[in-house]
């Protein structure tokens, strides 16, 4: 029907554009003279008039208007002769109770390509704010989201090869990182110098089955200057000169720091180490314990390694043998009742 119907319309437009006479043709031969005919006949006007020998002459639109009136019956449409074709069912009319419902190809309702369903990074509640830092401030936080960026605002990014150094995997909230044998770890960025009261917080699941010195959760320093906040392996704990205790918290510069706090292997547990510049307050899951010592300072951003380091500057290298996942640093010792913030009984938040 509409075919039939633009062709009609092709055929009016050609006949209106003629210079001398103006014809609109196509109803079976029948042809009008408009206001622009020059005066001749109506016979020398029209195409479609008869012929000197009397018989009728078939214009081009003539053909086309028949053209036309046959596509319109086989369409299923009435023709141009007054005929219907009895097969042509017409399309009901809209009532206005129909005006505004959309039905379900009108797109009203997001399909799974709409973005309508949030992502992993869209996934946990948002942390409290932190109340109790003593003028400092986040630093950096990695949430590992399918990358290594920096979302704390100050594009401190991480560095690290996927399939050598890390792999991605699943977090406690979202994506979250492993740390692959023979790996690096992850390299922090950035020139801020950490000195004095800081905080270095993460989510981490450690294995079931691990075994080694210790399992760094972060290195800071440089050469054999540096500070460990270690989790002791599950089997066979062997931290050095350190007398420490299968799947416990424990700081490790020289001078042992060791505490009874346990982490559930094969399952997330949120871990702080928070120092006020004379004494170390470790977090697990809503426990803490406070030990006292200096720590090795100051030093960059870019000398923290998360998961990985490589020991004393030697080639014997500590690995965090599981997953981790919400990385971050902060200048300033967070508070027991900002670390419980953050632990959120349990559940975990977004920072940012």
């Amino acid at each position: 029907m509409d075919r039939a119907f633009a062709r009609l319309v092709a055929v009016i437009a050609v006949a209106a554009a003629g210079a001398a006479c103006a014809t609109v043709a196509g109803l079976h031969g029948y042809s009008q003279c408009n206001e622009h005919c020059d005066g001749g006949s109506l016979a020398e006007a029209s195409p479609g008039g008869p012929r000197e020998d009397g018989s009728a002459a078939m214009s081009d639109d003539d053909e086309a208007g028949d053209a036309v009136a046959d596509d319109m019956s086989a369409d299923g449409g009435s023709s141009l002769d007054g005929t219907s074709d009895s097969s042509m069912t017409m399309a009901p009319e809209a009532d206005a109770s129909d005006a505004g419902t959309p039905n379900a190809t009108d797109g009203a309702a997001p399909d799974a390509t709409d973005g309508a369903a949030p992502d992993a990074s869209d996934s946990g509640p948002t942390c409290p704010a932190v109340t109790d830092l003593d003028g400092g401030r986040l630093l950096l936080y990695y949430p590992f989201e399918g990358s290594l960026a920096d979302e704390s605002g100050n594009g401190n990014n991480g560095v690290a090869t996927v399939g050598t150094d890390i792999t991605y995997t699943t977090g406690k909230l979202g994506q979250g990182i492993s740390i692959l044998t023979g790996g690096h770890g992850v390299k922090a960025t950035g020139s801020t110098e950490v000195s004095g009261a800081k905080t270095l917080c993460a989510w981490v699941s450690p294995a079931t089955a691990a075994t080694g010195q210790a399992m760094p959760v972060f290195v800071g320093g440089a050469g054999g200057s540096v500070d460990y906040y270690d989790v002791e392996p599950a089997v066979s704990p062997s931290a050095g000169a350190c007398t420490v205790t299968a799947n416990t918290l424990f700081m490790d510069n020289g001078a042992c720091s060791t505490s009874a706090l346990a982490l559930a292997p094969g399952a997330w547990n949120f871990v702080c180490y928070a120092y006020t510049g004379s004494s170390t307050t470790f977090f697990v899951n809503g426990g803490t314990h406070v030990a006292s010592g200096a720590q090795y300072d100051p030093y960059t951003l870019a000398e923290i390694t998360i998961g990985s380091d490589l020991i004393g500057g030697s080639t014997t290298q500590a690995l965090f043998d599981g997953s981790m996942d919400e990385v971050s640093v902060w200048s300033g010792a967070l508070s027991v009742s900002d670390m419980t913030g953050l632990y959120n009984g349990g559940a975990g938040c977004r920072l940012r």
